[in-house]
């Protein structure tokens, strides 16, 4: 999972992330970190169409990318999957 998320960021044009002391642990950070991460994420997101990042992706070849409406859509049985950082929050808000 980890290799997927530096893939994903890399892919996304965040590769450096890791050269910056505040974020170069990631995804092990703390709060305040991971929720600005999470927008510079989300900021980053807004760039492209779906379709943009999905052929993006597919072209990287070391991401996996899958359309989904929301990320527990992207799970087959929602208690089996664990999401943590960064849509964590975002799903929480999504189920109230």
């Amino acid at each position: 999972m980890l290799r997927l998320y530096h893939s994903y960021l890399r892919a996304a044009g965040l590769g450096w992330v890791f050269d910056d002391d505040r974020y170069k642990s990631a995804p092990a950070l703390s709060d305040e970190r991971r929720e600005e991460l999470r927008d510079i994420m989300f900021e980053k997101a807004q760039e492209k169409t779906l379709d943009e990042w999905m052929e993006l992706y597919v072209a990287d070849g070391d991401v996996a990318p899958s359309r989904t409406s929301t990320p527990l859509k992207a799970c087959d049985i929602r208690s089996s999957c664990t999401i943590d950082m960064p849509l964590r929050s975002t799903i929480l808000a999504s189920e109230r």
